[in-house]
């Protein structure tokens, strides 16, 4: 189950960035599985870097087939810096002229409904 690092360092200032680059994928990602909460099982947090105090992580599957994840805190990384993130990404899809347009506003809009 290999869990996927994001771009930038996971601190807590980069995790707006971090937010911003999971949201892509999560646009991106054809097949996402959202697995709510899952013991941390030593890993912490890929957005801030912090140590989860409740031991869990939220658990997002960007990819069934190669079982890639990504685990990221519950409360300020899942609930505000992602969600801001996506719903700025609607907000540029919704003003955008991309051919896969409805798709991936869906695709955000199926992130939200899951984060929210």
């Amino acid at each position: 189950m290999p869990i996927i690092d994001l771009p930038h360092r996971p601190t807590v200032n980069n995790a707006p960035a971090n937010a911003d680059e999971l949201a892509t994928l999560l646009r991106d990602s054809a097949d996402v599985q959202y697995n709510d909460r899952q013991s941390a099982e030593g890993v912490r947090c890929k957005m801030c870097g912090r140590k989860p105090p409740s031991d869990e992580l939220y658990e997002i599957v960007l990819d069934p087939g190669q079982d890639e994840r990504i685990r990221i805190g519950i409360g300020r990384c899942h609930a505000h810096h992602l969600v801001a993130a996506v719903r700025r990404l609607l907000a540029a899809e919704e003003r955008g002229q991309h051919a896969d347009r409805q798709v991936r506003m869906r695709r955000l809009q199926e992130a939200l409904w899951h984060l929210g």
